[in-house]
């Protein structure tokens, strides 16, 4: 009789080997605890002990577990009642022999009924607690050794119910029986696959999220390994968990490098009218390649709508832009170094501006003036022996507190103290003696500090004892951004005429009216000489110019036949610079970015979770535009992760639809890309800001 099920004979090369056991059963626990310590030599840190619950030695079969303790703690409740009583944690490591063979020691079970790898890093996080007073919240764990041990399935009853009443007859096909309810469910039964989800549900939790970002080469490669007459095989028999995910890679459209300017909005559009026909033109100044498309009337009344169309009727072409927010051109810059208290428009050495109250003459801790300046607007301070700027009328609000951590002194006539770190303060033992600061200078010279009401101006030592009026405040800095000013008046203003010159342009006219030039920073990698006005404008648009203004400024450039200078908004960015930045940023975004991605088609097409098999073909498709997105995703990899090795238990009992060393291969290869990942986050820093600043 022909077989009516698809069957594949996928073969899968073994890693993790079996260990002999003696024929006599009652040396295994022995032979366990050695081995224990063999596989995981990291096991010494932790109290292990052994307990068989079925053992058949005629067939060679036992099941047990390991239960794991922190050895400090083992010693205060010596039995598992007492120590889940007090709210200490176990794990558990499932031990299983089957003919004669203990298979190998390399999952643990949590106490909150998690099925992890079992690695020195998963056994930690499982047994010490991160919060020191969570003990009280813990009521006794549920004291089932089998709802701890066997894996629990979706539909919340049979392995893992939460401590329900089991049945399971060992080394067999056993029967589970559902908590409410008398139907019983077999083990084979509950193997079945679950009904097909739609790609947007459950079982697409990460390559739902990573489909835009596929790179067409590793689409190519998954569509090849597919084309294996035994592994398209493989994925038909299991097409229930396999063909969400499967359909998802082959239909996701992926975004070319060279097509990227079908995603980049315009900010111009200009639509001409010639004869019966219309060109509509548009770019966009962050990826300048302009782009026209010939249009019928109807085509242009469609996509411009009625207004557009009868203006280019009516006048030929019509052009509009996004303006974006211009300044007038400002007064050249009067920065000059200051000399005396006030408020000042200083410049960073970044080219920042800023508003704020610059202190001159800084006593320091000997009562000596020193030829220092302290800028600050309660955000940023500076402390430098010359700041260059500009009078200013704005006043920034300052707020004075009691004199603690790093900060300065000064008076309401407008003097101050360089900056101390206040360390200390006492009072002396005679009622009413004046209050005395412990401190450090900003140089690391040691201080005294007084604020007394018997002086009226700052007294000092040579011992480094200040003695200040009592109304002098202190104001900290501990909190605000230190910073570094400009010291000299010339590079101000080179600064702010490159500043100015990135921002402006100028226009001029031929004398008979006809054409047009732009001059200037923002237009020189573009052609911008000899323009009609239809052109001008639509550069000026692009530019961020409001139409009005420019058409008035283009009028202007006609009657004095002048160079008329012009704000704009936002520079012109070539595609083609664009696209070699990306490919730049991106080269060096692949040598800081790990290479975390593991092949796993074969394997994904035996596992009959469609979770699993989500999280099993998705880290294939680890690239550097969705690392982040797999760094987000890290909670939905450890689900599939968790689901891998509820899998793999339940195949060493006796589910035999999996071949138990392709899930041995997945388990591993999901932990470790998931170590990777954490590694990555961990280290707190922006991969691609890295690789963007590599290219600069």
């Amino acid at each position: 009789m022909d077989d009516l099920f698809l069957r594949s004979n996928l073969t899968f090369e073994k890693h993790a080997a079996d260990v002999a056991m003696p024929p006599d059963p009652s040396q295994w626990p022995q032979e366990v605890i050695q081995e224990l310590f063999k596989q995981l030599p990291f096991i010494h840190d932790f109290s292990p002990h052994v307990e068989f619950i079925k053992v058949d030695g005629e067939k060679g079969y036992g099941f047990g577990y390991i239960t794991a303790t922190p050895a400090s703690e083992a010693q205060l409740s010596t039995t598992p009642g007492a120590m889940a009583a007090s709210g200490l944690k176990q794990v558990k490591i499932p031990v299983i022999i089957k003919q004669n063979q203990l298979k190998p020691l390399d999952l643990v079970v949590t106490a909150e009924n998690k099925m992890w790898p079992l690695t020195d890093e998963r056994l930690r996080e499982a047994l010490f607690r991160p919060q020191a007073f969570d003990v009280t919240s813990q009521t006794p764990g549920d004291q089932s050794m089998i709802a701890q041990l066997y894996p629990p399935y979706r539909q919340n009853y049979g392995f893992g119910g939460g401590g329900v009443a089991m049945s399971i007859g060992m080394g067999k096909e056993g029967a589970a029986k559902k908590a409410s309810g008398n139907k019983f469910t077999s083990i084979k039964e509950r193997s079945h696959p679950p009904k097909p989800l739609d790609p947007d549900a459950e079982g697409m939790m990460v390559m739902a999220s990573i489909r835009h970002t596929l790179n067409e080469s590793d689409v190519q490669d998954f569509q090849r390994v597919l084309q294996d007459p035994e592994i398209k095989l493989a994925y038909q028999a299991n097409v229930y968990a396999t063909k969400p995910i499967v359909t998802a890679i082959l239909t996701t459209p992926i975004i070319k490098l060279a097509n990227v300017e079908r995603f980049v909005k315009p900010n111009v559009v200009q639509l001409s009218k010639h004869g019966s026909h219309y060109l509509l033109k548009t770019a966009s100044s962050k990826f300048w390649e302009p782009t026209e498309t010939i249009l019928s009337r109807s085509e242009a009344l469609q996509k411009c709508g009625e207004k557009f169309v009868f203006a280019a009727d009516l006048s030929g072409a019509v052009t509009q832009s996004e303006p974006e927010a211009v300044e007038e051109l400002p007064e050249s810059p009067t920065s000059q170094p200051i000399t005396n208290f006030g408020t000042y428009t200083v410049h960073t050495t970044d080219g920042e501006q800023l508003n704020g109250f610059v202190f001159t003459n800084l006593y320091d801790a000997e009562g000596k003036k020193m030829p220092l300046s302290l800028f600050t607007d309660g955000k940023a301070t500076a402390i430098q022996t010359d700041i260059v700027g500009s009078p200013s009328t704005e006043h920034p609000q300052l707020a004075p507190s009691e004199p603690n951590g790093y900060g300065f002194f000064f008076s309401a006539e407008a003097e101050a103290t360089i900056p101390f770190y206040i360390k200390a303060s006492y009072h002396g033992v005679t009622p009413g003696e004046d209050k005395t600061f412990v401190a450090e200078s900003f140089d690391g010279r040691p201080a005294e500090l007084v604020l007394s009401q018997q002086v009226q101006i700052p007294i000092g030592s040579e011992e480094g004892r200040l003695i200040l009026p009592a109304s002098w405040q202190f104001l900290p800095m501990s909190s605000t951004q230190q910073l570094a000013l400009e010291s000299q008046e010339q590079d101000v203003v080179d600064k702010q005429e490159a500043k100015e010159a990135s921002k402006t342009i100028k226009i001029a006219a031929s004398r008979d009216g006809t054409t047009y030039s732009i001059h200037g920073l923002p237009v020189e990698k573009i052609a911008s000489n000899n323009l009609d006005m239809d052109n001008a404008s639509f550069i000026l648009g692009a530019l961020g110019v409001d139409l009005p203004t420019a058409f008035r400024k283009m009028a202007h450039a006609i009657q004095t036949g002048k160079h008329i200078p012009m704000r704009v908004g936002r520079s012109i960015k070539l595609a083609n610079e664009i696209r070699t930045q990306t490919k730049l940023a991106s080269a060096a975004y692949h040598t800081i970015v790990p290479n975390l991605r593991k092949n796993l088609i074969k394997e994904a097409a035996v596992v009959t979770d469609p979770t699993a098999v989500d999280t099993v073909l998705s880290i294939g498709f680890i690239n550097p535009d969705n690392v982040d997105t797999f760094l987000q995703a890290i909670p939905q990899l450890e689900v599939g992760l968790n689901r891998l090795c509820e899998l793999l238990v339940a195949t060493r009992l006796g589910l035999n639809e999996i071949p138990e060393v392709a899930l041995e291969k997945c388990v591993k290869s999901v932990e470790d890309v998931i170590r990777g990942l954490k590694a990555l986050a961990f280290q707190g820093t922006d991969v691609y800001s890295e690789a963007a600043a590599a290219t600069a």
